[in-house]
């Protein structure tokens, strides 16, 4: 099965025009869809009829925002499949429903405007090349916001039923890191016990080179997790102290120690609020949801 890389919401629709349910009634047989699903392929039939600058040129059939197709609503299913997943259907995947030919499939295809191939890759740019220096550094920033986010699923998931059930629940993780590479202490809110040991597992080995890579490059980690996490924030403190302090309050080098450096991290997870029809979307249920 062929694959089309995905892609993103043209510039000239507005979020509110990409979140548009649209209901087609192909041959007599209705789907449900968002109108970014069709227009994420521009050059296909349906990105370009429900492309934003198509609206006046496009009416529905009723006031329910429905379209008539009139095609075979059966093999429309394929069609669908293309939008969702991005993969060009073959006859293979229709075992157990209604048999069809490469003739007939083909036929659709070509209706739809939708390649029977995908298109040639893109070449990949060629990084340029680094020093051996440099690239052990870069493998070190690597591991070290790879040991991030995993802290961050790992404590998510204790807290799967509040996000489910409460659209406000965010949660906090805090470290501190010292310059010695060394962890002072781990911090949740709401409280956890049971893990923190786990997570001092996931980020010790790390920490050597931690300190250092937060003082050089923590803005850039903190941009980096704020774009790819949803709902994510980045805090990064650097402090001096005469004693490392955990986040009970206790001095865990005894009294008079000498001033030493730390950085104190907090990451902060919202889920901004529960969308039941997105979930729907990105799970295994929207295979049938629109039919």
């Amino acid at each position: 099965m062929d694959t089309f890389e995905s892609k993103p919401i043209l510039p000239n629709q507005t979020d509110e025009s990409a979140k548009e349910r649209i209901i087609l009634n192909v041959g007599g047989i209705t789907y449900e869809t968002y109108r970014a699903t069709l227009t994420a392929y521009p050059d296909t039939r349906l990105g370009i009829l429900f492309d934003e600058h198509n609206k006046g040129f496009n009416r529905p059939t009723n006031g329910n925002n429905e379209y008539f197709i009139d095609r075979d609503g059966h093999m429309f299913r394929y069609i669908m499949q293309f939008y969702r997943t991005g993969k060009v259907p073959v006859p293979e995947d229709a075992k157990g429903l209604i048999p069809i030919s490469r003739e007939d499939l083909n036929a659709e295809l070509d209706y739809f405007m939708i390649p029977h191939q995908p298109p040639a890759p893109r070449p990949t740019p060629t990084a340029p090349s680094l020093t051996v220096r440099r690239k052990m550094i870069a493998n070190d920033i690597d591991l070290f916001v790879n040991a991030l986010k995993k802290i961050i699923l790992e404590v998510a998931k204790q807290f799967q039923r509040e996000f489910l059930l409460n659209p406000d629940f965010e949660m906090c993780v805090e470290l501190m890191i010292r310059n010695d590479g060394k962890i002072t202490d781990v911090g949740f809110s709401p409280h956890v016990t049971n893990i923190k040991a786990q997570i001092k597992s996931i980020i010790e080995t790390q920490t050597v080179m931690g300190y250092v890579i937060l003082d050089k490059f923590g803005e850039e980690i903190g941009r980096h997790l704020e774009g790819t996490i949803v709902g994510f924030s980045w805090f990064l403190e650097h402090k001096e102290d005469s004693g490392w302090w955990n986040f009970s309050g206790h001095n865990d080098n005894g009294v008079g120690s000498t001033a030493s450096k730390y950085f104190h991290i907090k990451m902060k997870l919202k889920d901004n609020g529960f969308d039941h029809d997105d979930i729907v979307k990105n799970s295994c249920l929207a295979l049938n949801a629109a039919e």
